[in-house]
């Protein structure tokens, strides 16, 4: 992959450090392996310039529902019986809003 970006350092612009994110990775340990695996065989052969995060994105129904539905996971899930809670289950009461001087 880095070969194929060579010749745009030639023209001036530097290849930068390179950050992957897994997408849509399952809760399995063969997912977990895999995610391992292709942390260690990016980063080893690139000599550093291209990394796995360590975040991913889980695979989730809300998040494919969410795209259905044109809307924000956190908008459309608001309540989670899952190992983490939904984002408004963590703070479901918000201050008014302040009044605008007129």
């Amino acid at each position: 992959m880095l070969e194929r970006l060579k010749p745009m350092a030639l023209l001036g612009a530097p290849i930068g450090p390179m950050r992957g994110l897994i997408y849509r990775m399952d809760r399995t340990l063969d997912a977990r392996q895999i995610a391992a695996e292709l942390r260690s065989a990016s980063y080893g052969p690139s000599k550093g310039a291209i990394t796995i995060l360590d975040t991913v994105i889980p695979a989730t129904v809300v998040y494919r529902e969410s795209a259905t539905h044109k809307t924000p996971p956190h908008r459309l899930e608001r309540h989670r019986k899952g190992p983490t809670p939904s984002a408004p289950g963590r703070n479901t009461t918000f201050p008014p809003p302040a009044a605008i001087p007129g």
